[in-house]
């Protein structure tokens, strides 16, 4: 990424809109931002050929989905050696049901966000996936009861901050 491109408040509003609307045209995103198409196009491009944009994704709901179980793992290992995460990030990595893994810093070593159908589908995940990865020392489950704040980056006191980038 260019760390001397500066983003201006019309690139920010660019990002925030994507954010929001992968779907929206160049010509609503275009309207909306106060700018020509073409122009609005060549800013979008060049925030992607900078890194600013990684991909566009679609939003699924999990419980259309029949994933009515979401839940957080704590999860401790029983070293932190270069081998014992790149193994643990290796078989995480290849878990069912587990959609996001992050390393972190405190009193746990990963985070990981779990999705299933169920709490029985989550304890089979528990018993033949998680439980045969030698690595892992403890895990301490949290069932998701309700998503407070779900959002991007751009979204409320961030964009505030990134004003003066």
């Amino acid at each position: 990424m260019d760390l001397s491109f500066q983003l201006d408040q019309i690139d920010r509003e660019l990002l925030a809109q994507l954010q929001a609307r992968a779907k929206i045209t160049n010509a609503q995103l275009a309207e909306h931002v106060g700018l020509a198409p073409a122009s609005t196009l060549e800013r979008v491009r060049k925030l992607e050929s900078r890194g600013f944009i990684k991909s566009y994704h679609a939003k699924l709901d999990p419980k259309k989905l029949g994933l009515h179980t979401a839940l957080l793992l704590q999860i401790k290992l029983h070293a932190l050696t270069k081998e014992q995460v790149a193994a643990f990030s290796q078989a995480i990595a290849t878990t069912p049901g587990v959609v996001e893994c992050y390393q972190v810093v405190g009193s746990a070593d990963f985070f990981a966000k779990v999705i299933t159908t169920d709490l029985e589908a989550y304890q089979q995940v528990v018993m033949h996936r998680l439980s045969e990865i030698k690595e892992i020392k403890d895990i301490k489950s949290f069932v998701i009861t309700a998503a407070v704040k779900e959002g991007g980056i751009l979204t409320g006191s961030l964009q505030t901050c990134l004003k003066g980038r």
